[in-house]
Parts: structure tokens; C-alpha cells; sequence
């Protein structure tokens, strides 16, 4: 659906064509999106229920809760006390019973945020031009 009809379909109240643009412009993007632009929305009812939960609940709650996201999320990537703290709340929060190593932590953030650059990497190093050409073939 456009961006139009997903401002729509939550009543009007959220401004995902802003949203988008400004989290674009973030991460110095040069991409801008218009209103006509299609976006997939996989869950119709999630967005309607998000929309009505964030109508009614005070900005400073939403506020500290992405704050504290954030640092759950990137917690365990910064320095050795935060991680200790981090490394006992989940031992009570779900009974881990060890600390991730660092390096394996930062694998797994290299290969989901980076995939697609992994997975490159991966085929430059482990096929040959042959197998590449097999590839291209088949398509």
C-alpha cells in the first residue's frame, strides 16, 4: 500500500511517510520518500493496535522505554561493567548459565546486520569463477 494509505489505516495519527524519511536522513541517507510510494505492511492489526497503544500512553513512558531497548540492545558490546550487569540479569531473567564471548557477539551482529556483505564476502573467498559462472546460468 502507499504511504498515504498506511497514514490512513492508523486513523491518521502516526506519520510513517515522516518517520521513514527522518530515520533515512539519520543515517545520511539521500533517499526521500514520497506519499505514492508502496510499502509492505505485513500486520494490519499490529500497526492499528500500536497506534491506539501510543495515543494513550505518555510520551515520557515511550520515551524511557526505547531508551531502555537501546541499552539492553547494545549493552552487551560496551564496556566490561555494563556487560557483567547485563550477564547477571539474564542469569535471573533467563537462567544463562555463561557469558557470551565478546567476539561471538560481535559475529552475530556482523553477520545479520551484514548479511548480505558476509555473504558476499563468503562467495569471493569459497567459489571459484567457474562456480560463479554455473551460477549465473541458471537464472
Amino acid at each position: 500500500m502507499s504511504f498515504t494509505k498506511f497514514f490512513e489505516l492508523t486513523s491518521n495519527k502516526v506519520d510513517w511517510l515522516n518517520l521513514t524519511n527522518r530515520i533515512y536522513k539519520a543515517v545520511n541517507s539521500s533517499v526521500q520518500l514520497s506519499p505514492q510510494e508502496l510499502v509492505i505492511v505485513e500486520d494490519i492489526p499490529y500497526y492499528k493496535g500500536v497506534t491506539q497503544l501510543l495515543e494513550k500512553t505518555p510520551n515520557k513512558v515511550i520515551a524511557n522505554y526505547f531508551g531502555w531497548m537501546i541499552a539492553m540492545n547494545l549493552g552487551d558490546i560496551t564496556v566490561e561493567k555494563f556487560r557483567k550487569n547485563e550477564f547477571e540479569f539474564q542469569k535471573v531473567n533467563s537462567g544463562v548459565e555463561q557469558q557470551t564471548e565478546l567476539w561471538r557477539i560481535c559475529a552475530y551482529y556482523l553477520e545479520t546486520a551484514l548479511q548480505y556483505a558476509v555473504s558476499r564476502k563468503y562467495v569471493d573467498e569459497n567459489f571459484t569463477k567457474k562456480d560463479k559462472e554455473e551460477v549465473r546460468n541458471i537464472f
